[in-house]
């Protein structure tokens, strides 16, 4: 559920305020919008992909970025080349 998401997003951003931090993830584009760690309406080229995002933190500040897209169950992965590094 979506306050749940909140929740955990909260929760690592917590964590992250304490130390440097790298959250890793790969959800669905609307549950990455739903953890704050994708804008609304960014672009994939895969429907019904998932997206891999990489949010680093530091301190109170968080900047995240698609890396790649990905079948759910991981059959394929397609690197996005700006994310890689």
């Amino acid at each position: 559920p979506d306050a749940r998401r909140r929740a955990f997003a909260e929760s690592i951003a917590s964590i992250a305020a304490t130390r440097p931090t790298t959250w890793v993830s790969m959800e669905f584009p609307t549950v990455s919008h739903d953890l704050g760690v994708l804008e609304k309406g960014a672009p994939y080229r895969h429907r019904g992909a998932s997206v891999v995002c990489v949010t680093e933190f530091d301190g109170a500040r968080a900047s995240s970025r698609v890396v790649a897209e990905t079948h759910p169950h991981g059959r394929w992965l397609d690197w996005r080349r700006t994310g890689v590094g």
